[in-house]
């Protein structure tokens, strides 16, 4: 057998017919050794494709013959971009799907759709789903139909999900992944918009009492359900005690007008909220977006696509009334002076220097601290500058010692470094505390919160959480010059703070 494929390798004009002798043998699991890889090395899509398909996924030797194959081969090309995508090299895999897709392989329209669309690049999902009026596969139509409506739904189109499901929901119910989809409309109520108002009431009269709810938004059924996620994990830390959350609700993309940027954080048009303000019963609502940087404006929460549970932990301690201890922006308001009272559950802005006796300068620092009850009375939050003085003019340094660092004291934060270095070249003179040496989770997310810190914000019982949502309503409105609205919503937002405060003193026993 050898000395017959020797001869007729040396003739060309057989080589066609050696070609099609080898791949008979090998389709037919009928081949030797010798003729296997004499096959492979003239990269005989057959001999390639056995290779390929017994190879361990993933392998080197699985990922040299995809790579091979993938030439001529839609699957492998397929495969190759699913590897990628896989590994988040979207680049290749892009590439990968767009070999796939020349080759005719159907699936891969789909897919590389699915990926613009993951990626919120919604013209080029338009694209690709245009090239579909010419793939006759059945299944694969019928994946570009669910991607499609998931695209109206993304895009606020309700119209056009309400006429898909009229013509075509036989066919979606055809399959598992269309039944998930008409599971998720009706779940977040995607058309029924009806009734809202009722479900979010008998919901949170059905929860354990929680002041500080928190309705969350999104725009797309895959952001939703990463919400839910996120809130899943987020329910199994110390922090979730203190707030509770609605069911998760669809908001189409351009309800808010908001804008959104990888390198500047989330802002809407937050007079927005009024048209929903009525089906909300919650104190906070939040939103999730595909992009932007996540963060907290008065009672209400941002944050991006790509945010994970640390990102959401450290947002929602805003809403309770934590500041940042990283270094704010200059202009933040919270560091332009020395506080008038306590404001948050872990920082405080005061002078960097007293004078005075040193009881009634404690005192006076320890009346601004919102921690003042958990520093114990031997540990130090002052260090003398100079002794030799009268006692009404000793000068004292604001800061608890190193040697104090595993108390609560008086530390310094990094929040106003900026702010103070601007605003005082050359003499400090005040500066942000916080009661933790060590840095939290305030400062870096991936860090825990200490003990101190749920204790302080249990004993103050949401004395520094931030507004209800209904004051970004008022404060739209007063920034536009319309007065009337904005105090109609102030009294919203105070009717909230009344009706919480009714609830906790019933549950307190004290009516």
């Amino acid at each position: 057998m050898i000395l017959i494929v020797c001869i007729v390798v040396a003739i060309p004009s057989s080589s066609f017919f050696l070609t099609a002798f080898l791949t008979e043998k090998i389709t037919e699991n009928n081949y030797s050794k010798v003729q296997f890889n004499y096959a492979l090395g003239k990269d005989n899509q057959s001999a390639l494709a056995s290779a390929w398909n017994n190879s361990k996924v993933n392998s080197k030797r699985w990922f040299y013959f995809a790579r091979k194959l993938a030439k001529t081969d839609g699957n492998a090309a397929h495969q190759l971009a699913n590897y990628y995508q896989k590994q988040k090299l979207n680049v290749q895999a892009i590439a990968w799907y767009q070999r796939a897709m020349r080759l005719g392989f159907s699936p891969a329209f789909v897919a590389l759709a699915q990926l613009y669309f993951e990626q919120n690049k919604l013209d080029k999902v338009d694209n690709v789903l245009s090239l579909l009026s010419e793939v006759q596969d059945a299944s694969t139509r019928v994946e570009a139909k669910i991607l499609s409506i998931q695209l109206a739904i993304h895009r606020g189109n309700i119209a056009y999900v309400q006429q898909e499901l009229a013509e075509s929901k036989k066919l979606i119910k055809s399959t598992q992944l269309g039944r998930t989809l008409l599971n998720n409309i009706n779940k977040y109520q995607i058309i029924a918009q009806q009734e809202i108002q009722e479900t979010s009431t008998r919901v949170s009269e059905n929860h354990h009492y929680c002041a500080n709810s928190i309705q969350f938004f999104s725009t797309n059924l895959r952001h939703l359900k990463h919400i839910e996620q996120l809130i899943t994990q987020f329910n199994q830390q110390a922090l979730a005690k203190f707030v509770c959350f609605l069911p998760v609700r669809y908001l189409s993309i351009d309800s808010l007008e908001c804008s959104s940027d990888t390198s500047k954080a989330i802002s809407c048009n937050e007079l927005k909220w009024q048209d929903f303000a009525e089906t909300i019963d919650s104190r906070f609502v939040a939103l999730l977006l595909p992009e932007g940087g996540a963060n907290v404006h008065l009672g209400v929460l941002y944050i991006d696509a790509q945010d994970e549970l640390d990102v959401l932990t450290h947002e929602i301690s805003h809403l309770l009334g934590f500041v940042d201890e990283y270094p704010l922006k200059k202009e933040h308001i919270k560091c332009q002076a020395v506080q008038s009272q306590p404001f948050s559950e872990n920082i405080a802005v005061l002078p960097a220097v007293y004078q005075g006796q040193r009881n009634e300068v404690r005192a006076q620092v320890l009346a601004q601290l919102s921690w003042a009850e958990a520093i114990k009375s031997h540990t130090p939050i002052l260090k003398p500058i100079k002794q030799n003085q009268p006692v009404n003019k000793l000068l004292w340094q604001l800061g608890t010692p190193k040697e104090f660092r595993q108390e609560v004291g008086v530390f310094y934060a990094q929040t106003c470094a900026k702010a103070v270095n601007q605003k005082v070249k050359k003499k400090v003179e005040f500066i942000a505390v916080k009661p933790i040496y060590n840095p939290t989770k305030m400062q870096y997310f991936s860090l825990d919160f200490p003990l101190s810190y749920y204790e302080n914000l249990e004993k103050s019982k949401g004395k520094y959480v931030m507004p209800s949502f209904h004051y970004n309503i008022a404060l739209a409105h007063y920034q536009n010059g319309d007065t009337q609205q904005a105090q109609y919503w102030l009294t919203q937002s105070l009717k909230w703070e009344e009706r919480e405060a009714r609830k906790n003193n019933i549950l307190q026993g004290v009516f």
